[in-house]
């Protein structure tokens, strides 16, 4: 989710209509946390704020922000203790549950930002998110970077598996189905064509340690049989070449049937 979700927080904040020092650093806050999604710098803006202009109209507006996006701080308490009155104190207990749903978007929203750095990083955190507050999304996008970011198929496998078991009525489950059926195939296709490769070297090193030419276009046609390998031109290939040289082979026996 993006910081302009947050409707609550939104429709509460943000509706400074001034030119002081003061109403300045609200906009320059609102600027930085809605139409630049900078939430570090615009937190700054409002600290500062709340420390330079405390009897401010925007400071009880900039403690509520603070302490929203920053709950283990103690941004809260200095409104509730500056501010006894105000109507921000009322917010939280209006919309607790609320609270705690965009607190969780904004925990993805920074596990998703780690990945402009490494996936792997991100996806860390998203198993984290997982593991620790039973979140289901974070558990679909756990799966979601390990498949199409890290390209690591075994996490994919297991994160989506777990995904499918435990929420078969999410709106994602078929999703995540359809896609386990894909890549199992997937791996089914390549440990085929793995096994293809195998069995054409193999071939290829008889034939070259033996020069058994019988029983290298039995192996040959074995190969070439197989309606999906891989290795099918490959085979026919060396199938025409000991072809073209046992008959050369042959030719020159018959003109010289005693080797003279």
């Amino acid at each position: 989710g993006n910081m302009d979700s947050n409707s609550t927080i939104e429709e509460v904040a943000f509706s400074p209509l001034e030119t002081g020092p003061d109403s300045i650093l609200f906009m320059m806050g609102e600027i930085l946390l809605y139409d630049f999604n900078n939430l570090e710098l615009s937190l700054e803006k409002l600290k500062m704020l709340t420390e330079e202009y405390p009897k401010s109209k925007f400071a009880s507006q900039s403690l509520y922000i603070l302490s929203y996006f920053n709950p283990n701080g103690d941004w809260g308490k200095q409104l509730e203790t500056n501010f006894p009155n105000s109507t921000y104190l009322n917010v939280d207990s209006e919309h607790k549950a609320n609270s705690i749903t965009a607190q969780l978007e904004i925990k993805r929203d920074y596990a998703w930002s780690l990945a402009e750095n490494s996936y792997e990083a991100s996806y860390i955190e998203f198993d984290r998110l997982y593991n620790k507050y039973n979140d289901t999304l974070s558990a679909y996008i756990s799966a979601y970077i390990s498949d199409y970011h890290l390209n690591d198929m075994e996490k994919a496998i297991k994160h989506y598996k777990v995904f499918a078991d435990r929420y078969p009525g999410h709106s994602n489950f078929h999703h995540v189905d359809n896609r386990l059926k894909i890549i199992e195939t997937d791996l089914t296709i390549q440990k085929s064509i793995y096994q293809q490769g195998i069995d054409y070297k193999s071939t290829v090193q008889f034939f070259q340690e033996e020069k058994d030419f019988d029983s290298t276009k039995v192996l040959l046609d074995h190969i070439t049989k197989e309606t999906d390998s891989h290795y099918k031109d490959a085979a026919n290939q060396l199938k025409t070449a000991i072809r073209d040289y046992t008959e050369l082979l042959e030719e020159i026996q018959h003109e010289n049937p005693l080797g003279n």
